[in-house]
């Protein structure tokens, strides 16, 4: 016991620091903006590692996925796998023409019983109601290459241009009664590579312009010739739900019709 103790011991200590040194290395070539923040993040990362969290047995994998219903976000990961749960009846019909969903509706989607492929992944369920709730969203970090052009679809504020894109974001949550909290930002970096753009006929830093309608559509072939990078709100909302109507601010994404991934009004497919 006490050697298989000592080897997991070592085993976590060369991860933490192959992923500390791997992290190191791409914030510092690939993101110079935002070196502190996401080194910070990756170090989070890489200690959770270290520590057995993302083991995929036992107690420690069952408590590292922890309460989700906070990171319902329009074509999450979470909010598929409730979709997924509503047409197999594990959760409960409720319209999805019109999202993102309220923490109310959140509640309604979970499952009803721990009975699911991911019930020891995640904990899914419902809080008391009126009870005071603070809750961390997981870290994450993305990476995005386009070997030719830019390329993205449903990836909200995210533009990832030709080259390698980088992308990191962790929040928290807050609930009481029916005001609630989202504090959800995402940094990026797009290595925004050169290309050969189509020739719109305009002059200067319009030539990246749309090639069609360069004056009158949002839609640059490319953003400047230099790296670009952003720190945008994201999934972040603050919100009073009150009987038969809701109040609030909000940069979360939007999907507004009956589709998966191109819906007829709004989507996630841009800021």
């Amino acid at each position: 016991m006490e050697a298989e103790v000592y080897w997991l011991d070592k085993a976590f200590a060369t991860i933490f620091r192959a992923t500390r040194s791997s992290c190191n290395a791409l914030i510092l070539s690939m993101m110079p903006r935002f070196t502190r923040s996401l080194q910070s993040i990756c170090l989070l990362l890489s200690g959770l590692v270290s520590g057995g969290v993302f083991l995929p047995n036992g107690s420690s994998a069952q408590a590292a996925g922890g309460e989700v219903r906070d990171e319902v976000f329009v074509n999450s990961e979470i909010e598929n796998y409730l979709r997924l749960l509503q047409l197999t009846g594990a959760v409960a019909p409720y319209p999805w023409s019109i999202r993102s969903f309220s923490p109310g509706e959140a509640d309604r989607l979970l499952p009803r019983d721990s009975v699911h492929p991911w019930a020891g992944r995640y904990a899914l369920r419902a809080e008391e109601s009126g009870s005071f709730r603070v809750a961390l969203i997981r870290p994450g970090f993305e990476t995005i290459y386009n070997s030719a052009f830019p390329y993205g679809a449903n990836d909200g504020a995210v533009w990832a241009g030709r080259g390698l894109t980088t992308v990191a974001g962790v929040g928290a949550a807050a609930r009481l009664g029916p005001v609630s909290l989202t504090l959800a930002p995402i940094a990026f970096r797009a290595q925004n590579a050169e290309f050969e753009i189509a020739n719109n006929g305009l002059e200067g830093r319009l030539i990246f312009a749309d090639s069609w309608m360069p004056d009158r559509i949002d839609q640059p072939q490319r953003f400047g010739s230099e790296p670009y990078a952003r720190l945008d709100p994201g999934q972040s909302t603050l919100r009073v739900d009150l009987p038969g109507v809701a109040i609030g601010l909000s940069t979360a994404n939007q999907h507004w019709g009956p589709a998966a991934d191109h819906p007829i009004l709004l989507g996630n497919n841009a800021p």
